[in-house]
């Protein structure tokens, strides 16, 4: 006698997309979840703003922005000796940090 062949496995459900199970959740819920996400989103705000109070951010001291009238107002300070002379390039102008 041959072993008995076990039944084949139920169809799987058609797959469904984020937006198509979304839509699927009653609109009471869905009412709910976004109100969840606001309040979430929220309470992050609160907590960043109250964690900047107690740890103010230092000054930055970097240069963001150098118009071209003081970069012609620094070439007009050096003599033309200097600027004549081509030096090597340096560390820093390759991106590396200098030598120590």
């Amino acid at each position: 006698m041959p072993p008995k062949r076990s039944p084949p496995p139920p169809p799987s459900p058609p797959r469904r997309t984020l937006w198509a199970m979304y839509k699927g959740i009653e609109p009471r819920y869905r009412i709910l979840l976004g109100m969840g996400f606001m309040g979430f989103s929220m309470l992050g705000l609160w907590v960043s703003d109250q964690l900047e109070e107690a740890f103010p951010p230092q000054a930055d001291t970097r240069v963001t922005h150098i118009s071209h009238q003081d970069v012609a107002a620094a070439e007009r300070a050096q003599p033309p000796s200097a600027l004549s002379a081509s030096p090597a390039p340096s560390a820093t102008a390759a991106g590396q940090r200098p030598r120590e």
